[in-house]
């Protein structure tokens, strides 16, 4: 089992489930002070895309979640209306009705918003298939309900598994947070055809040098649910 199969999941079954990687994002060779790029050196198909919305998003070598660069979302100049917002798109998975794991590594500044969404493109509509997560106020959200409170400025770890095949989905937030937090939960969104898997990242509130740092993103296929 390599080290990027090592992580905090919810079954006895997910732990010893091969993985085979969709996504892996690091920004270590996207230039500094530059938006990322499209397509990672790394990746065959991964794609990020960027939404500025009148914010400033850009790969920075200061304070760095992890390694020597991260993503930078910061906030929308005064006066201007928008929601800086990155997505991350996955290479599609090799069949439907899989067991999916998606993960970072992120810092929030003290007065800045973010918010998290999983989804799945499904022909040419965008599927939602975990609940929101949110930072925000010191307190972490998921669809909307209260978890735990968590430190401006410290690295938190987020990791989400999605089974596909019945809309269930499970959550552990480490490091930065008031406590380690494990639950499960599930849009009933039934089973998805769909096979491509993104996270988009939304800066929703921050003024000034407020921002929310990203880094370390990776997307697992974990196989068929069972």
């Amino acid at each position: 089992m390599t080290a990027l199969c090592r992580l905090p999941l919810f079954a006895a079954a997910l732990l010893l489930a091969a993985c085979a990687d969709l996504m892996r994002i690091d920004f270590e060779t996207d230039p500094v002070n530059q938006p990322p790029l499209e397509m990672p050196p790394s990746a065959e198909l991964d794609l990020v895309t960027t939404f500025p919305a009148g914010g400033d998003i850009r790969v920075v070598n200061v304070d760095p979640v992890s390694g020597s660069r991260s993503l930078r979302l910061a906030g929308p100049s005064p006066g201007t209306a928008g929601q800086p917002r990155v997505r991350f798109q996955a290479q599609p998975l090799s069949a439907s009705g899989r067991t999916v794991v998606v993960q970072w590594r992120g810092e929030i500044s003290p007065d800045a918003i973010a918010r998290f969404q999983i989804g799945v493109l499904e022909g040419s509509s965008e599927l939602a298939i975990a609940p929101s997560l949110r930072f925000g106020n010191g307190i972490v959200t998921l669809g909307g309900i209260s978890l735990t409170s968590y430190e401006p400025n410290e690295s938190h770890l987020v990791s989400v598994v999605v089974d596909l095949s019945n809309g269930q989905s499970g959550l552990v937030l480490e490091g930065g947070v008031g406590e380690n937090q494990v639950l499960s939960n599930t849009l009933e969104i039934g089973a998805t055809q769909g096979r491509t898997v993104f996270l988009d990242a939304i800066l929703e509130s921050a003024t000034g040098d407020e921002n929310y740092r990203i880094d370390n993103l990776f997307a697992q296929d974990r196989g068929a649910a069972n």
